[in-house]
């Protein structure tokens, strides 16, 4: 949804608490003076980000509260006028609900968009009731949700500060008329907010000025970096003059190409993601923010994928490992596969090292690292490539028997298993996985091979992983990959033909085999399949 809509969450949180709360009568009742104290602290709650949804659904249940007393009034009174408005601002304040539930900018869309009626219908009022003052307030508020509502459709750090602006404007006017008519708790309330929107605002207005400076610059290096790409000669730009401000922009040469089209939306993401708590690359940043947008969008512009690898490596936070933080920017770094290998060997030495740094991790964790695994694989093109920097399939049993993930190789051959796809059955596959024997007389065989020769047992694990890896790549129409079934079984000898003659007699996996090969008559793969298990059956 957020990619449909493409609306940006302001960096603040802002909405009229009045129109939430129904109007009561100025005295000295308890109702009257809990609504006070509620409508100075709300404000001073919404600073706190993690309230904003839970604050956002619970002020807009109030306001539909509100205007549904309204209705009811209005129907009661037979006043038709009064019934449509009221019935309009009941709707709008049911639909703010419904958006900030399904998702959190809709809401806040919804509550602003409304705001905005309600503060041009307000001023019309004033206008005609040569009420001064409050034309002055809803003029300010009419211009402040304005550009509170473009900031969330455009994203755009020059409205932002123009709301920002207008609260401080607004909420010092407000203070100020409350001090005279001896309100002073809404008086202290209202400095104290502008205050605080002041403070908001002043690095708003700083990356503002960043982002001005760094428009300025790109366009005066649009004409070298033609020039520069040409000769394949790096083009690199630091931003910023400020000790807080030390962060490479920009990463490599492509990061500017004649081609870009994005400089404005480059630039905010840059100033955006650039400085953070963790003085981190802006790409990173932008995927622990789960900005997925942002994050292609840097990877586009020549982003390097290693700044996300080297954090998930336990460079940064070594001792807070978490495979749930791991998914998406490993899925990121496995978008591009022009260096596969290397990228996919820094990522398995990584996160092995970092379980082999932890004496204990939940079984939670443990499978959620294999289904990332089986999610990486399943993306790419070649998933068996992901385990080829280890050096082949003996490496790779290694590995596998080290941290025990032998279901992630079963579920990486049938992961289309998930989609109601799976080319046969999952329990197919086991006898692949099978280490030990389970008769005694398999068992005494093993014992006499491994007595011969010692890597015997090695051996027979690489064979059966290089087979599935094979069969995979058969299935997924790759003509090549039964020749080498062929050869993996020639290098084992009679023995290994005759085990996996045997394994294919007692599973269920030359029959689905069969059967999956033929929906594919029209291949070549088809025939040497077909062929190889007719052999095997001789």
């Amino acid at each position: 949804m957020t990619s449909n809509l493409n609306l940006k969450a302001p960096e603040y949180f802002h909405r009229n608490y009045k129109k939430d709360l129904p109007e009561l009568e100025a005295n000295s009742s308890f109702a009257f003076q809990a609504q006070r104290v509620v409508l100075v602290a709300l404000p001073f709650i919404s600073l706190y980000k993690p309230f904003g949804k839970t604050l956002a659904i619970g002020t807009s249940a109030a306001r539909t509260l509100t205007c549904g007393v309204e209705l009811l009034s209005a129907i009661k009174k037979g006043d038709t006028y009064n019934i449509g408005k009221s019935f309009l601002n009941t709707t709008l304040a049911i639909s703010s609900i419904a958006g900030t539930i399904l998702f959190h900018p809709l809401g806040m869309l919804i509550t602003t968009g409304h705001d905005l009626t309600l503060n041009g219908y307000h001023l019309y009022q004033a206008v005609v009731d040569g009420n001064k003052d409050k034309a002055i307030q809803e003029t300010l508020q009419l211009a402040n949700n304005i550009f509170y509502l473009l900031t969330m459709t455009h994203g755009s750090l020059e409205y932002q500060v123009l709301s920002l602006a207008c609260q401080v404007i607004l909420g010092s006017y407000s203070s100020l008329n409350e001090f005279k008519e001896g309100n002073y708790l809404e008086s202290a309330g209202h400095a104290l907010m502008a205050a605080m929107r002041i403070n908001q605002a002043i690095p708003q207005v700083r990356a503002l000025q960043r982002k001005w400076e760094l428009d300025t610059l790109l366009k005066k290096m649009q004409k070298q970096e033609n020039i520069a790409f040409n000769k394949n000669l790096p083009v690199l730009c630091a931003v910023g003059t400020s000790s807080s401000s030390n962060v490479s922009i920009l990463e490599s040469k492509s990061a500017l190409t004649e081609k870009n089209q994005n400089n404005e939306s480059l630039s905010e993401i840059l100033l955006k993601y650039g400085n953070n708590e963790y003085k981190c690359s802006p790409l990173h940043y932008a995927v622990i923010k789960k900005d997925y947008n942002a994050a292609i969008l840097l990877i586009e512009n020549g982003f390097s994928v290693d700044s996300i690898s080297f954090f998930i490596m336990g460079q940064h936070n070594p001792l807070q490992f978490k495979p749930s933080v791991a998914v998406s920017p490993l899925e990121l770094i496995f978008m591009k596969e022009k260096d596969f290998h290397t990228t996919a060997n820094k990522v398995i030495k990584g996160l092995t090292y970092k379980l082999e740094k932890q004496s204990e991790y939940e079984n939670e964790d443990f499978y959620e690292l294999q289904n990332l695994i089986i999610a990486i694989a399943s993306r790419t093109k070649h998933p068996q490539r992901f385990f080829q920097p280890y050096g082949g399939p003996n490496s790779i049993m290694k590995l596998m028997q080290k941290l025990k993930w032998y279901d992630i190789l079963k579920d990486l051959i049938s992961y289309k298993k998930w989609n109601g796809d799976s080319p046969y059955p999952l329990g197919a596959i086991d006898p692949f996985l099978e280490i030990e024997y389970k008769t005694k007389r398999e068992e005494n065989f093993l014992k006499f091979c491994i007595k011969i020769n010692p890597k015997f047992i090695y051996d027979i694990r690489a064979i059966k992983q290089s087979i599935k890896f094979c069969i995979y790549e058969s299935i997924c129409n790759r003509s090549h990959s039964t020749e080498r079934i062929e050869t993996l079984l020639n290098l084992g000898g009679p023995v290994m033909k005759s085990m996996f003659k045997k394994y294919l007699n007692t599973s269920d996996l030359k029959n689905n085999l069969f059967l999956y090969v033929g929906s594919f008559q029209e291949t070549k793969v088809t025939s040497k399949i077909v062929d190889l298990l007719k052999s095997l059956n001789n």
